[in-house]
């Protein structure tokens, strides 16, 4: 799932692979590709920072320091919140609560 929370920042949700814990490579919504495109600070929910992830061409990377460290299985879930003026990319591990929090929000798509 993806779209903008009230607040104004884009989110996206993803069902986590081996393939994405592995690499820490995930696509980008074709729709956002250009806006999102640069470099985000990444935070946990609790503000601990994870490095930088990159976003470019519709694949995002640089959030394998970000797994090693939180871990993540697959069929987890996943929701990156860019903040576009900050920077920021804001990453919690969850479950189907992560859905359904986002879609609360009437800016969602």
């Amino acid at each position: 799932d993806y779209g903008w929370t009230a607040d104004g920042k884009y989110f996206c949700v993803y069902r986590l692979t081996n393939s994405m814990i592995q690499s820490g490579v995930f696509t980008v919504p074709s729709t956002m590709r250009e806006l999102l495109d640069g470099q985000y600070r990444v935070v946990g929910a609790d503000g601990v920072n994870f490095g930088v992830v990159t976003v470019a061409d519709g694949a995002s990377w640089g959030l394998g320091r970000f797994f090693r460290r939180r871990g993540g299985e697959p069929d987890d879930l996943m929701r990156v919140i860019f903040d576009l003026a900050e920077r920021q990319a804001e990453v919690v591990l969850g479950d189907e609560q992560l859905v359904d929090s986002a879609n609360d929000s009437p800016d969602t798509e």
